[in-house]
């Protein structure tokens, strides 16, 4: 889901708008579970505060979002953009 909230956001903001935010490392336990070509998108939802960790400071990127988690991240994903 990550990746697709990247990649969405490049889509509407335009292929040379720059990043949302640095694609910077993010701490967070299961990190070895995230997919090489994923990571930098872990890094950058992570980073802009438009997905969160679990309370247990776990990505869990093999589990499916809930439909409120997914809300939610898209919700958060349109706001930022809309902010000038």
């Amino acid at each position: 889901m990550a990746t697709l909230l990247v990649r969405a956001y490049a889509y509407l903001a335009g292929a040379d708008a720059p990043p949302f935010v640095p694609d910077e490392s993010v701490a967070y336990q299961d990190e070895a579970a995230v997919a090489d070509w994923a990571r930098a998108s872990v890094n950058q939802v992570l980073g802009g505060g438009i997905m969160e960790l679990g309370g247990d400071g776990l990505f869990q990127p093999r589990t499916a979002a809930t439909r409120v988690e997914a809300v939610e991240a898209i919700l958060k994903l349109l706001g930022m953009m809309r902010e000038p």
